[in-house]
């Protein structure tokens, strides 16, 4: 079916937009109602100058122009997407035309981040596809594995491209990193079927014109392999990610687009391509992503330009005062459970002097260390980066100190006068806690910016979720906290 060309600015509707169609390029395999998550899935409109290199990729069904999934521009002429997004495409003999079936003439639109302010000069059309040659479908539900395809633009694209992950040494599944994703996708499950909008185009449907992202946590491999052990996952192919809770996720529609990660000069590089998962924000289900690392050879056989980078990923956890004094509320009732002290004990040092933290659990479980200065600067103290996090594992009566390697460090006053809080958790093992801040992902060493207080909230419902698997009798018993108010004099 040729795609529909509007022109001009359309004042009527067609009756009917298409229904959600099986055949459409999906996140996610059916699950049972009861098992469904129907919350929103909690994704922040994103900033135009945060994802310049994102493809949103269309089609035509039914007569109406339709966006189903999502892409990467990595070089000029080619957009990095999933497989099973242009899985059977095909060029038109008689129109010179790559379409895919059932949804004709294959597009992508490169720059706006509202597709109502979709123009001409952002449509490209597809001039080739590349699907990776071991693509396949595999397990009970035929998920897509080696789900990875690169599609050529008719002409260049002359906006920013995105630097891919070279290796499984810049993945950030190795130690629950944080990760961003983004997509036109759907934000609720019980959203049928796209909605209806209009742009100068002409009518088109999508699950959402504004174009969402959010920050979730990667996941071990093991979280996935255990999950979807009839669904073909493979570690080396695949990346693990979102909370626990399943209170943010990628979803149907969000297909092909990215997930990137941030180095230590805050520069992005994508990691992978978001492929599949049992429904949506499901608890305990992550979703599943195409691990690009695993398929550098495929994409350099393409796209000789493609830029591959060696990554040192960013710290682990970036938190805000709100979201610490969130955590402290939260365990409150399990405060003494980890003691802590500085030096010999005591609460009042000088400018210069060298210290060394002692913490000493009552619990097993993931030591996070933080520091609250009095203008309200949190520091991630331990675990910060990704040699650290597997070493956080603590047992009763095991004493850590800090820095790591025993030597003492020199502190310095605070900015502002007054007493500083040291924080130190122990939270199960599960819970991947990765902070409540959004960084600015369009610049290099940017400030950390606050764009949505939830997720201050997100990270206690993530503690109270990982709280569960304590008896009824004491909630508490997995958690631990302990507090150290102390100063810092000139």
């Amino acid at each position: 079916m040729a795609l529909v060309a509007f022109t001009g600015v359309a004042t009527a509707q067609p009756d009917s937009f298409p229904e959600e169609d099986p055949s459409w390029p999906r996140t996610e395999f059916s699950i049972s109602d009861d098992e469904a998550g129907t919350k929103g899935f909690n994704t922040q409109p994103a900033r135009k100058e945060d994802w310049p290199y994102f493809a949103a990729l269309r089609g035509t069904r039914d007569g109406v122009v339709t966006y189903d999934c999502g892409g990467t521009a990595i070089s000029s002429r080619w957009v990095l997407t999933a497989a099973h997004c242009v899985e059977g495409a095909a060029k038109n003999a008689a129109t010179g035309k790559w379409e895919r079936p059932g949804s004709g003439a294959l597009q992508l639109v490169l720059g706006p981040k509202d597709l109502k302010t979709v123009t001409p000069a952002n449509v490209y059309n597809a001039a080739d596809v590349r699907i990776a040659p071991n693509f396949t479908r595999g397990g009970e539900n035929k998920v897509p594995v080696n789900d990875i395809a690169l599609v050529k633009l008719d002409r260049p694209w002359t906006g920013p491209v995105v630097r891919l992950s070279a290796s499984s040494a810049s993945d950030v599944d190795r130690f629950f990193g944080p990760a961003y994703f983004a997509g036109f996708g759907k934000t609720d499950m019980r959203q049928a079927s796209p909605e209806r909008y209009t742009s100068a185009e002409g009518p088109f449907a999508a699950y959402t014109d504004i174009l969402g992202n959010a920050m979730i946590p990667t996941r071990s491999p093991e979280a996935c392999s255990n999950v979807y052990q009839v669904e073909a996952y493979d570690s080396a192919g695949m990346i693990c990610a979102g909370y626990d809770t399943g209170i943010i996720d990628s979803c149907q529609g969000d297909s092909g687009g990215p997930l990137i990660a941030r180095d230590f000069a805050g520069r992005v590089y994508q990691i992978g391509i978001v492929s599949y998962g049992e429904s949506c924000g499901v608890r305990g289900k992550p979703a599943v992503y195409t691990r690009i690392s695993g398929f550098k050879d495929f994409v350099r056989s393409v796209v000789s330009d493609a830029v591959f980078v060696d990554a040192k990923p960013e710290k682990t956890v970036y938190m805000t005062k709100a979201g610490l004094e969130n955590l402290i509320r939260t365990l409150k009732p399990a405060e003494g459970k980890v003691s802590v002290r500085i030096n010999d004990g005591g609460s009042e040092f000088r400018s210069g002097e060298r210290v060394r933290i002692f913490i000493d659990p009552s619990i097993k479980g993931r030591l996070w260390v933080f520091d609250l200065d009095p203008s309200g600067t949190v520091s991630c103290l331990f675990p910060c980066n990704a040699g650290e996090v597997e070493t956080a594992l603590v047992e009763p009566q095991q004493s850590v100190v800090l820095p790591p390697d025993g030597v003492s460090i020199s502190i310095s006053p605070p900015t502002v006068p007054g007493d500083s809080t040291l924080a130190a958790f122990v939270l199960p093992e599960r819970m991947a806690l990765i902070g409540d801040t959004l960084p600015d992902l369009s610049r290099t060493k940017g400030p950390i910016r606050t764009v949505w207080q939830s997720y201050s909230d997100i990270l206690v419902f993530e503690v109270r979720d990982a709280m569960s698997d304590a008896p009824s009798s004491d909630p508490f018993a997995n958690t631990g906290m302990g507090l150290l108010t102390y100063s810092v004099s000139e």
